[in-house]
């Protein structure tokens, strides 16, 4: 009784033999190549994008508090409050631009 002969584990490329675990890594290393920035350089974008969203809706939150604890304060007071948070909202402001130009380079190159 003749049994099937299996298939070597060998894959011949340019005349040279590979073992099988060479035409994994192969396959492996182009996969790594060409689909893993695909879909990385977008998932960068849209993650820069919504960390800028964070930032913008902080700063938007934070001038709404500043303007309400202004309302309520005194002259000097008021104006230390101002100054504090004035200095909080543009600093989450300039985190939520430099993050919207981070996803613009991001998807540009």
């Amino acid at each position: 009784m003749d049994y099937p002969r299996e298939a070597p584990l060998v894959c011949y490329s340019g005349g040279v033999a590979l073992p099988w675990e060479a035409r994994v890594m192969g396959v492996f290393r182009e996969f790594q190549t060409h689909i893993v920035p695909a879909v990385i350089k977008p998932l960068r974008v849209v993650w820069n994008q919504s960390i800028a969203f964070l930032f913008f809706t902080i700063a938007f939150l934070g001038g709404v508090m500043v303007y309400r604890e202004y309302q309520k304060r005194t002259e000097l007071d008021a104006l230390l409050a101002l100054a504090l948070g004035g200095f909080f909202v543009t600093m989450m402001a300039g985190y939520g631009v430099h993050s919207l130009l981070r996803a613009r380079r991001a998807s540009r190159g």
